[in-house]
């Protein structure tokens, strides 16, 4: 479990539970044949009583079930494959919780954090994006069913003069911009470069993943911008870069051979052109390093995954 993970498995004191669901999956035999026993139960508090109330409970695992577990049957047998080898060994796949937290001017904040087991986002390449979805889905309804205006960014972002890795972006004054989409131009509006480095911690070596936004220097005061960047980056860490052990690995160990002691390994970029009727569209591209596919197999069909959420975070701009 990382850092992060342990964080949302154990929320701050004050926050209130509100409710959640835990799947839970053993291996089981019907008349003989191997099959799997699946288990959808409320969350376990610190001292392994449920939370949260039964009927809230009991919505998000209908919707737990309709989203994060509609798996494809090759998955399905993958599954089967790791249940057996756990025997008769309860394994927890998806831990989903909904918090809720009073601020100091009375206000109400909701929270919507989730878990995967390491060993299922390995073997269900879509299951990162099928979570995102359901998170999505419950913070809809929490805000009435209403879309609720994107929240500005909060996260702190450093300015570097330029990356490694320029992408094709050109810089160009807003009339000259104006006239290129009049004429049927597309351009690239931004850019999310995913940078792998090998880290040492404590006698460990781990691979970290740097989210670089390339972009025209004259967007850097944008929060438009800024929220996109937000969204965009989640969407390739809760697809592409949901890797297992044995990649990071074979990555880290070949960066570390290399002169730079980084690589970029995936880019998802946006284009912009312009509509008849003059209203922005976009379309979404990425390049994923050779290296990178060559030691997951399975990359590229989370790249697709990640192309269609991106586009629709840019959807919603239209």
């Amino acid at each position: 479990m990382t850092e992060r993970d342990d964080a949302r498995e154990n929320p701050d004191s004050h926050e209130i539970v509100l409710g959640g669901v835990e799947v839970h999956v053993k291996f089981a035999r019907l008349r003989g044949d191997p099959g799997i026993a699946l288990e959808f139960t409320p969350p376990s508090g610190a001292d392994g009583a449920p939370e949260g109330t039964k009927d809230t409970n009991a919505r998000l695992a209908g919707l737990c079930r309709e989203t994060v577990m509609n798996m494809d049957d090759p998955a399905r047998l993958r599954l089967l494959t790791l249940v057996e080898k756990d025997g008769g060994n309860d394994r927890v796949l998806y831990r989903l919780i909904v918090t809720v937290r009073v601020t100091a001017d009375g206000s109400h904040e909701t929270r919507v954090t989730d878990r995967i087991d390491p060993a299922f986002a390995e073997l269900d390449a879509g299951v990162a994006a099928r979570a995102l979805a359901c998170r999505q889905q419950i913070e809809q309804a929490l805000s009435g069913g209403r879309k609720e205006e994107r929240r500005v960014s909060e996260e702190m972002f450093e300015i570097l003069e330029k990356t490694n890795y320029p992408p094709a972006i050109k810089d160009q004054t807003e009339e000259e911009a104006r006239q290129g989409l009049l004429q049927g131009e597309e351009f690239m509006l931004l850019e999310i470069q995913v940078v792998g480095s090998p880290e040492r911690y404590r006698g460990t070596e781990y691979l970290t993943f740097d989210y670089i936004a390339a972009m025209s220097q004259k967007a850097l005061t944008s929060e438009w911008m800024k929220e996109n960047i937000r969204l965009l980056s989640k969407v390739c860490e809760d697809t592409v870069m949901v890797t297992d052990k044995l990649v990071t690995r074979r990555l880290s160990l070949l960066i570390r051979k290399t002169r730079a002691r980084e690589l970029c390994l995936y880019r998802l970029s946006v284009w912009c052109s312009m509509r008849d009727d003059g209203s922005p569209q976009y379309s979404i591209r990425d390049q994923i390093n050779p290296v990178f596919a060559e030691h997951d197999p399975v990359v590229g069909e989370r790249a697709a995954e990640a192309r269609r959420l991106a586009g629709m975070v840019m959807e919603e701009e239209v």
